[in-house]
């Protein structure tokens, strides 16, 4: 059993195909090239699965970033992902971006780790997580705030357990000078980024969870699939502000 992929919440396309069985990544194909996604995403599927000899009809699963991110990007993401589930007849995993880029930072002793997406207009979407021993755990609410928000939260938190902390994500870039002064440590340029790799790794277990409960909230049918905005596109908020 063979599962697709697909990030493209961020300027960063890729795709990941992980054989199941075998418990394997046969093939990451990543595009650096801007918001192009609507251009560049399915000739990179296609490719993918023509390097590993695969056929649309051999995948059994799609994974699929869900957001938050660019809102173009995400629509790109889920459009692409519920075409393929619809015409194949199968399952959609919806990750969340940023449960995915936590996985970005490892340590074999516990770690705070907050991935923060630049959101515009002054704000992030962020949450905090606590990871240990290649495991990753969620302990705050999905955040649309601004950087000193979150700060705050993973400040009381790294008090509260004594544990180091790490900021991750293209929200560091726009907030460095907020980061450096509260002296925060934040990951190097190559782990910023969202990748197709983890959105698969979270979809393996999200499949291996539901075979404890086959309620899943995170496996879907193609038409039951939505984009995770957090927060409405700025074209609806004007169009409710007129």
């Amino acid at each position: 059993m063979n599962m697709l992929a697909i990030e493209s919440t961020g300027k960063i396309a890729s795709v990941a195909v992980m054989n199941l069985e075998q418990n394997k990544i046969l093939g990451l194909t990543s595009l650096n090239s801007g918001y192009t996604h609507s251009q560049t995403l399915l000739p990179m599927i296609r490719d993918l699965l023509r390097n590993l000899n695969l056929k649309a009809n051999q995948i059994n699963y799609i994974a699929c970033s869900s957001g938050p991110g660019s809102f173009t990007g995400i629509k790109i993401g889920v459009a692409t992902a519920k075409a393929f589930a619809h015409a194949l007849n199968i399952k959609i995993i919806n990750v969340p971006t940023l449960d995915a880029m936590a996985l970005n930072i490892f340590a074999y002793k516990k770690i705070i780790v907050v991935p923060v997406l630049d959101a515009r207009r002054e704000q992030i979407y962020g949450a905090l997580y606590i990871n240990n021993n290649f495991c990753s755990k969620r302990v705050s609410e999905y955040l649309n705030c601004d950087i000193k928000k979150i700060i705050s939260d993973a400040l009381k938190l790294k008090s509260e357990f004594a544990l180091p902390l790490i900021f991750l994500g293209d929200g560091v870039e726009a907030n460095k000078k907020i980061l450096e002064e509260e002296k925060i440590l934040f990951a190097p340029e190559h782990l910023n980024y969202q990748s197709a790799e983890n959105i698969i790794l979270c979809a393996k277990k999200i499949l291996s969870d539901s075979n404890l409960k086959p309620e899943s909230k995170y496996i879907f049918d193609y038409a039951d699939f939505l984009p995770f905005y957090l927060r409405k596109p700025e074209a609806e908020q004007k169009l409710k502000e007129s």
